[in-house]
């Protein structure tokens, strides 16, 4: 695992570098209720991208 101080710089960079229209592109809101599905589905590799869970649906 790479030192905090190496993946804080890593994080900043993406924030400033990234545009946030292809965070977008990658991002799906998905509700609390499929939680587990999703767990499930994140470790056997089958999403791609970030998943915002929705704590309120």
């Amino acid at each position: 695992m790479a030192p905090m101080e190496l993946r804080l710089e890593a994080w900043e960079r993406l924030a400033k570098d990234l545009p946030t229209e292809k965070i977008n592109d990658i991002s799906s809101t998905q509700p609390m209720s499929q939680l587990t599905r999703l767990a499930d589905d994140i470790v056997a590799g089958k999403t791609r991208g970030r998943i915002i869970i929705d704590v309120n649906a």
